[in-house]
């Protein structure tokens, strides 16, 4: 992957991966034709694992972001390990972290309401040869309000959930509902408004270290916002996103880089910044995604409507 792989991967998963390959050239400079290949490039290696849809419906907005580290003694087997750990309904996403002793594993959850997290950390720390967890509620940072779908939204939206970059004359042609109607729903939906349009991604699939640094700040110094904003002029290329802790003042910024050496080096710029208190680099060798909770509860919501 090169910036360029990067800002295409970036337009699909943070605007929507709905956007055309056109607008995503104009942005970045590239044909229609160069933006379709890079973006078939990246299916085939395995970055792009898929493109999905997420009506933001009461339920799905009201679920809590974790990020659990999850710390080992080293004698479990790995592929065993996450095996059990994808097992966990909550756990979406595991990338097993390169240590010098013992095993380490960032686990990516969505939890629905305090006590399924809560649910969450006994499961994790009642496994064999785990010897610590760490658990962080994220902030929400991606906006999006609730809505109510009409019976003529679900229609499309069942429609994209089986292919959420479908055409508009094909969605017509599936549902018998005229074209000119279905753009006036996809602009009712807006990017990031009442559906989210994104992708699933293993950066680490694309030859480069999908790597984090857990970032301890100062609040008298700083605010979130202004952290975050430093961090985006600081490191435009390799910042990929971040997580805020809503139970400490702990920022946990996801960087793609191109060895660890590098992310060494990001880390200790960080740690230079007079509001922050203390950084710690972690890197993966890869990731392993599962099934989304989120996703389920799509499809489910969804499998009922009729075209």
């Amino acid at each position: 992957m090169d910036k360029i792989d990067k800002a295409i991967l970036r337009e699909l998963q943070y605007v929507s991966c709905r956007s055309s390959y056109r607008s995503i050239g104009k942005k970045i400079g590239l044909s229609p034709n160069g933006v379709k290949y890079r973006i078939e490039k990246l299916i085939e290696t395995g970055v792009i694992i898929r493109f999905y849809v997420r009506p933001l419906t009461k339920e799905i907005m009201d679920m809590n972001n974790v990020l659990a580290f999850v710390i080992t003694d080293g004698t479990e087997d790995t592929s065993e390990f996450i095996a059990k750990i994808g097992d966990i309904p909550m756990i979406y996403y595991v990338s097993p972290l390169i240590c010098t002793e013992g095993g380490a594993y960032l686990c990516y959850a969505e939890c629905f309401g305090n006590a399924m997290q809560v649910d969450l950390g006994v499961i994790l720390r009642s496994m064999e040869s785990v010897q610590k967890v760490e658990l962080h509620t994220a902030l929400n940072l991606a906006g999006g309000t609730t809505t109510d779908f009409s019976k003529l939204q679900l229609r499309v939206l069942r429609c994209l959930y089986d292919d959420p970059r479908m055409r508009i004359s094909e969605i017509a042609k599936k549902t018998g509902i005229g074209t000119k109607t279905i753009r006036r729903v996809l602009r009712e939906f807006g990017p990031r408004n009442a559906v989210f349009f994104g992708v699933r991604l293993n950066l680490s699939a694309g030859g480069l270290v999908d790597a984090w640094v857990r970032i301890f700040w100062d609040v008298k110094m700083t605010t979130v916002d202004e952290l975050v904003h430093w961090l985006r002029d600081e490191f435009p290329d390799e910042l990929w996103w971040f997580w805020v802790s809503t139970t400490d003042s702990i920022i946990i910024a996801d960087f793609i880089v191109d060895n660890v050496e590098e992310i060494e080096q990001i880390s200790r710029r960080i740690r230079k910044a007079p509001f922050v208190k203390s950084t710690s680099a972690l890197a993966a060798s890869t990731g392993y995604p599962f099934v989304r909770l989120s996703e389920i509860k799509t499809r489910k919501m969804l499998e009922k409507v009729d075209l």
